[in-house]
């Protein structure tokens, strides 16, 4: 069955249904993109061998902890913390991360009010059923 059909049939067993309004699902996403890179970047900092993690030796301190994090992180991992580094960035940091911080207290308050209305939310996961196997 389909998501819509699967809503029919609620509503026909008599069960109330209301659309809630969210948030544009590319603020979301954008949020969220913005806050994890932050975070990961602001949570790695610390992650050079010494005090944290597997550390790889090398012929210096700062070699040391290149190839560590170059070994020890991944590729997605690495993209975060670069892209987190210039959210956190000087000139960078009030203009991105504190609006992402604030969008994100608005999309939790907004999920406040809507369970405050209703007692439960459904929403499909992707917009068509999974392709057979095989």
């Amino acid at each position: 069955k389909d998501f819509l059909s699967t809503i029919e049939n609620i509503k026909a067993k008599g069960i109330e249904v209301k659309a809630l309004d969210f948030f544009e699902a590319d603020t979301l996403v954008s949020t969220y993109y913005t806050l994890a890179m932050a975070e990961t970047a602001s949570n790695l900092s610390r992650l050079d061998g010494t005090n944290y993690g597997n550390r790889i030796d090398a012929d210096n301190l700062k070699e040391s902890y290149s190839i560590t994090r170059s070994e020890n992180l991944s590729e997605e991992t690495k993209r975060r913390i670069v892209g987190g580094n210039q959210v956190l960035s000087q000139g960078f940091s009030d203009e991105i991360y504190l609006k992402g911080l604030a969008l994100r207290d608005q999309i939790s308050q907004n999920f406040e009010n809507d369970f405050n209305e209703v007692d439960i939310i459904i929403s499909p996961v992707t917009p068509m059923a999974p392709p057979k196997i095989g």
